[in-house]
């Protein structure tokens, strides 16, 4: 990719803001539409089981996508590939607002989801390309803040809008917002780029795209359905299995979608995507289970619930920028050690809470997990591209995009098992308070453990 001059300052700054919008859009899409979907099921006659692949497509189709789209950007442009997804998510929001057609929405969600694939594929690869090596930390970071803040501000503003527009108006206010950033992306961001020389006479890898695909649908479709049987495990055998050849394939291509060979021979690429993995799949639980916490516990209302939630994904937007310039000037695995075993604090402490536990308490506890995802998030990725060459950036953004969804959904089965196991057919209001506040603890020390062991995986890297 043909970086921009380190002398058109302004050039990097547009790019760069256009980059903050569309991943605060990319990210609002992916959250924004869970706390509707009563009004949408409503709206669209469908089941609350039904409804539920509205959700469930645009992560598939988002993670599955992913990295094929980055190894495309790779080989034909990054460029292309951002603008051709920005014009794909800003159309398909467009026509989410104007359907009203169950079976045309899960086609448009299924475009939304190609078009964000494409975005998260690419920004952080357009971003590393746009600065110096000691500028990227801090670009990193504020890309970040935007990614953090659509995530927390979805079921925030969502809420809102539907209540007084209705909630096509949601699909609207982003197609505008990815209309607007389109224009300066399409002026600042070159249709033609000088890419780097990759050989002749190589040919697409087919068979690793579609294995990838399917290893990633069965394996996060199986993690996202567990408690419904024997399938959803069956499923996540079969990723196993796929997975397996897929490695196999990708060591016999000649131009492999991912090159596996970099997890054995990068030892600091390996762990610092381990790492992304353990870290995001730990932190989902801080929501999920405080939002049911000062609900169902302290008995908060759902709108106050959110309001005090917004205390983590507030620290984290404040503080990911400061953090990602630290890492320009200190080691990144330094900060992201210490982002990780502050998150396993704040976790051991949440194992802790109880009915008597003071407001306050909480609210610190929450901005202390800002703090600590904030140290990890922006370093751990200035760790992952500085691990690969230019030719490979939209694959190493795409496989990092991959582990923090893939990250979150294990999260999900995880407390998804404990739940089950320790309230069986019971909902959580007709659980006792000591039998939602054992499950919850005993969570939150099985996530204090996985954020212990991804300490030291983190540490592993002064090491290598």
């Amino acid at each position: 990719m043909q970086n921009i001059p380190q002398t058109s300052e302004k050039r990097r700054r547009t790019i760069t803001r256009v980059i903050i919008a569309t991943s605060f859009c990319s990210s609002f899409l992916g959250s924004a539409v869970n706390i509707v979907v009563p009004s949408m099921s409503a709206d669209l006659n469908v089941s609350a089981g039904t409804i539920g692949w509205i959700i469930t497509v645009y992560s598939l189709t988002t993670c599955g996508l992913s990295v094929p789209f980055g190894k495309l950007a790779d080989s034909t442009g990054k460029n292309r590939v951002f603008l051709l997804g920005l014009s794909l998510l800003c159309l398909s929001s467009l026509a989410c607002f104007l359907v009203n057609s169950f079976s045309l929405m899960l086609v448009m969600r299924i475009l939304q989801g190609t078009g964000a694939s494409m975005i998260f594929a690419t920004n952080t690869a357009i971003i590393v390309a746009c600065y110096p090596p000691q500028q990227r930390g801090a670009a990193i970071g504020r890309m970040l803040s935007g990614t953090y803040v659509g995530l927390a501000c979805g079921p925030v503003l969502s809420g809102f809008i539907n209540h007084w527009f209705g909630w096509h108006s949601i699909f609207l206010i982003v197609a505008l917002a990815v209309g607007l950033s389109l224009i300066p992306a399409i002026i600042h961001l070159p249709w033609r780029e000088d890419l780097p020389s990759r050989g002749s006479g190589r040919r697409q890898d087919i068979s690793g795209i579609f294995l990838f695909i399917v290893m990633i649908c069965c394996t996060m479709f199986g993690f996202a359905s567990i408690g419904a049987g024997w399938w959803p495990w069956a499923l996540i055998f079969c990723g196993i299995v796929l997975g397996a050849l897929f490695v196999r394939t990708e060591l016999r291509s000649s131009d492999p979608v991912i090159d596996v060979r970099i997890f054995r021979t990068t030892p600091v690429y390996t762990l610092s995507n381990l790492a992304a993995l353990f870290n995001y799949a730990a932190i989902f639980s801080v929501s999920y289970f405080m939002s049911l916490y000062l609900q169902l516990d302290l008995g908060f209302d759902s709108q106050t619930a959110g309001l005090i939630l917004i205390s983590t994904p507030l620290m984290m937007s404040l503080l990911t920028t400061r953090a990602g310039a630290l890492s320009d000037r200190i080691p990144p695995y330094k900060l992201a050690s210490a982002g990780m075993a502050v998150s396993a604090a704040c976790l051991a402490f949440f194992a802790l809470v109880g009915h008597g536990t003071p407001l306050w308490a909480v609210i610190c506890g929450l901005l202390t997990a800002g703090v600590g995802s904030a140290l990890f998030s922006s370093p751990n990725t200035s760790s992952i591209m500085s691990c690969v060459d230019q030719a490979h950036y939209g694959v190493a953004s795409s496989v990092l995009a991959t582990m923090r969804t893939l990250g979150q959904t294990s999260g999900i089965a995880i407390t998804t098992i404990v739940v089950n196991a320790r309230l069986g057919s019971l909902t959580l209001q007709q659980a006792s308070l000591e039998q939602f506040e054992g499950t919850m603890h005993f969570c939150y020390w099985i996530f204090t453990g996985i954020c212990i062991v991804g300490t030291f995986m983190s540490l592993q890297r002064k090491r290598t």
